[in-house]
């Protein structure tokens, strides 16, 4: 179970007041049981929404990758660190994490990889790998799907819009 500290934080920086919910979640070692990596994920992602890449980068790829994880709890993991390196423009970290994780058995995981693959298409200036991209995100670009506003930003080229809502996407999802 989420600390309802944690959730709190989350949700206030889903409704932009990052640095509010920062202060809600905790910088203490959490433990290493199944579930406490969520509170450095969630930390890690507001202070990558808040632009401090290297105290977001020590929450996402080294302290909460050490953790215990079930198989869904790793590969949001590791969509966190390829975030971290997008919002840091390492494009070419960010595809090296995407592609080993390979197929993904959740959808909306999988959807938010295709999302962020297709940012680092986009940024690479890959116009091949975009096309295929969208062809496999069409299913959750239509209207009213909370994708869809991500891969509209994406093809807009509003790369900061689309890193906000990634970002969004990704506290969504634990």
């Amino acid at each position: 179970m989420v600390p309802a500290r944690i959730v709190r934080g989350s949700i206030l920086g889903l409704l932009g007041e990052e640095s509010w919910g920062l202060k809600e979640i905790p910088t203490a070692h959490y433990g290493a049981a199944f579930g406490e990596w969520v509170g450095y994920y969630h930390r890690g992602l507001l202070l990558l929404k808040l632009e401090r890449h290297n105290e977001a980068r020590e929450q996402l790829i080294g302290k909460a990758s050490a953790l215990l994880t079930t198989t869904e709890d790793s590969v949001l993991l590791r969509l966190a660190a390829a975030m971290t390196y997008i919002c840091e423009g390492k494009l070419d970290g960010a595809r090296r994490v995407l592609q080993a994780e390979g197929n993904v058995l959740d959808a909306y995981a999988q959807y938010l990889k295709h999302v962020l693959e297709l940012h680092v298409a986009i940024e690479s200036g890959n116009d091949a790998e975009e096309k295929v991209l969208l062809d496999q995100l069409r299913p959750v670009a239509t209207m009213g799907h909370a994708f869809s506003p991500v891969i509209d930003a994406l093809r807009n080229r509003d790369m900061a819009r689309a890193k906000r809502l990634e970002l969004n996407l990704l506290c969504m999802a634990a």
